[in-house]
């Protein structure tokens, strides 16, 4: 889950991301409609089968990204699994990189389990830890 505040880090994962996320996308529709809800990024397990996209809960809107340029294998990008339940999806795991962790660059394994309600009306989904 990515909130709208740190959206704009995502242009400095890679060079190819930088440049389809600065064209007319989904965040720059996003700024231009005032619409500042979170984002949830979609890391598949296999990179070479299909690329990762990014989710709008409150439109329902998809983008696919630029597949990343490092192994992520090495990097841990897709250490979360998803559970649907029902009208409810959860979402335990992912990693955190964290600029203080050993080593450098090397993600942790982050803990926390994200649960979207999918049953809410378009514009109202939510997400919540």
């Amino acid at each position: 889950m990515l909130p709208y505040s740190h959206q704009s880090r995502l242009k400095s994962t890679c060079k190819s991301w930088c440049i389809s996320l600065s064209s007319g996308t989904l965040i720059s529709l996003r700024r231009l409609r005032r619409h500042l809800s979170d984002l949830l990024c979609i890391f598949p397990k296999d990179p070479s089968i299909s690329s990762p996209y990014l989710f709008d809960l409150g439109t329902l809107a998809y983008k696919p990204l630029p597949p990343v340029p490092c192994n992520p294998y090495v990097y841990g990008l897709c250490n979360f699994t998803t559970v649907s339940l029902g009208t409810h999806l959860y979402v335990p795991g992912g990693s955190i990189f964290e600029t203080r962790s050993f080593p450098m660059d090397r993600p942790s394994t982050s803990f926390v389990t994200v649960l979207f309600s999918l049953a809410a009306s378009i514009g109202t989904t939510s997400g919540k830890r």
